[in-house]
C-alpha cells in the first residue's frame, strides 16, 4: 500500500493539472464580445474580497458600434483597462484585498460601470450607492 501512495499522488496531481488546463482553455476560447444588432457588447463581473471580510461586486458593461468606430481588439482592450482601473481604485486602500472573476453577478452589483463608445468619444458612467458619476471625453482628449 505504501508503494502505491506516490503513484496515487502523482495521478491525483496530474488529474488536477489537466482539469486546471481545461478550465484555462475554456476561458481562453470564450468570446467575451457579443454582437447584438449593430453593437458590440462586453460584460465583465468581478468580486473584490477585502481583508475586513466585506465583498464588493463590480459589473462592467461596454458597448460600441460594431463597425466604423473602434476595432474589436481595441474595444476589448479599452474595456478591460477601464474595468481593471476601477478594481484597482476600489481595492487600493486595502493591500490584502483579492479579486476574482465571476461568471455572473450575484444579486445586484455594488458598483456598475457602463462604458459607451461612439464615433465622437466615450462616456463612462459609474453607479454606486452614493449615486451616479458620468465622465464624457472626446477621442482626441484620450489619445493625445
Amino acid at each position: 500500500m505504501k508503494k502505491r501512495a506516490p503513484l496515487l499522488l502523482a495521478f491525483f496531481i496530474s488529474a488536477c493539472f489537466q482539469l486546471s488546463a481545461q478550465n484555462y482553455q475554456a476561458r481562453l476560447l470564450k468570446d467575451v464580445v457579443k454582437i447584438v444588432g449593430k453593437k458590440m457588447t462586453f460584460n465583465h463581473y468581478t468580486m473584490i474580497a477585502l481583508s475586513n471580510g466585506n465583498k464588493i461586486q463590480v459589473k462592467t458593461y461596454s458597448e460600441a458600434p460594431s463597425s466604423g468606430v473602434i476595432s474589436r481588439d481595441n474595444f476589448v482592450a479599452f474595456s478591460s483597462i477601464v474595468s481593471d482601473h476601477i478594481i484597482v481604485e476600489l481595492s487600493k486602500e486595502d493591500r490584502d484585498a483579492r479579486s476574482h472573476e465571476l461568471e455572473d453577478v450575484i444579486g445586484k452589483p455594488d458598483v456598475t460601470v457602463n462604458i459607451y463608445m461612439a464615433k465622437a468619444g466615450i462616456q463612462i458612467e459609474t453607479i454606486t450607492m452614493a449615486g451616479v458619476d458620468k465622465s464624457t471625453m472626446q477621442w482626441a482628449d484620450i489619445l493625445e
